[in-house]
């Protein structure tokens, strides 16, 4: 019936089923598992074209003073205020994106942003702990080896 895989399915099937395929890759982050989350989560938003707000890099610009004087014209104005819901935007995808793939006891690392939401949890699990160490030791002693090769 169709002659070639992308005669079933338009591209942007195709973008989601990829898109949606690595979203389902990445572990819910639970704090002990920081370390691997953050590795697997930077890559798809930057995958999503959302790490540059993310990382900070990409800063929400600042809305102009109509009162200021020289007074900003209103195409200025307007031209801002775009790129500021733009950003916004961006920022809500970053923030929903990371909220999804961490437990609902994190959410008190929830902030008004995704670059300040990031930092928090980097903060809080980035370090190794006396609890972290212990619980990666307790991981390699139930490795076991066999004999036979």
């Amino acid at each position: 019936m169709y002659s070639t895989y992308t005669d079933a399915y338009t591209l942007s099937d195709i973008s989601y089923m990829s898109s949606k395929s690595m979203e389902d890759r990445i572990p819910m982050l639970d704090g002990s598992n920081y370390l691997e989350w953050e590795k697997i989560m930077s890559a798809y938003l930057r995958f999503k074209g959302l790490w540059q707000i993310t990382s900070g890099g990409d800063v929400r610009p600042i809305p102009l003073d109509p009162t200021a004087d020289p007074k900003p014209s209103a195409a200025n104005i307007a031209e801002r205020n775009k790129k500021i819901a733009d950003w916004d935007k961006e920022n809500d995808k970053a923030l929903g994106l990371i909220q999804m793939k961490r437990t609902i006891n994190l959410s008190t690392y929830d902030k008004s942003t995704s670059c300040s939401t990031w930092n928090g949890l980097k903060k809080a699990f980035a370090t190794s702990t006396a609890t972290a160490v212990f619980n990666d030791f307790q991981k390699l002693l139930a490795i076991k080896v066999s004999r036979n090769g």
